[in-house]
């Protein structure tokens, strides 16, 4: 099913994006931990769904009794159409709520980072150091001082002796060098 998903994330990409056709065939999506767990919650649900659609059918038919058979099967029909509809609502106010900044900044000498702010807490960040092609490794998870929020699209990368200096309004970060 991950493989499944994964290609048509990439066919998605393709056809809806810039992507030119004859691009590489292997992607990397930059994504924030929460945003792996709302992928697993939308993976896991239409996957008990079709178990559920799968297993039950069998195993009503072994119970012999008409009217017991016909009760076990609507009370699991109502369980599933509950939990189906509770994964529904959790899932749509994740997907309206889970908003998160992405920023792309670029250093004078070539250097880039990509910073996060997420949505719930928009005083934490973090930034993602560019290390080759298209891949970016964890380089600083912070939290902003005082009562302001960060401002990705405000940020600069400045050369330091020891890496880069993340200026921001808010303030100013050091970035560890490869």
């Amino acid at each position: 099913m991950l493989i499944v998903g994964s290609a048509l994330l990439v066919w998605a990409a393709r056809r809806f994006t810039a992507i030119p056709p004859d691009g590489p065939d292997l992607m990397f999506f930059l994504t924030s931990g929460h945003n792996l767990r709302l992928l697993a919650l939308s993976l896991s649900g239409p996957a008990t769904a079709a178990g559920l659609l799968m297993l039950l059918p069998p195993l009503l038919g072994l119970i012999r009794r008409r009217w017991l058979r016909l009760l076990t099967g609507s009370v699991l029909a109502l369980a599933a159409a509950a939990g189906a509809l509770l994964f529904l609502l959790y899932w749509f106010f994740q997907l309206i709520f889970a908003d998160t900044d992405y920023s792309l900044v670029e250093g004078p000498d070539g250097e880039r980072v990509v910073v996060i702010v997420s949505f719930y807490d928009r005083m934490e960040f973090d930034v993602y150091r560019h290390v080759s092609g298209v891949w970016y490794d964890a380089a600083l998870s912070s939290t902003v001082t005082g009562d302001s929020i960060l401002d990705p699209g405000s940020c600069t990368l400045d050369p330091a002796k020891a890496g880069h200096l993340l200026t921001c309004r808010q303030g100013t970060w050091e970035i560890p060098g490869s």
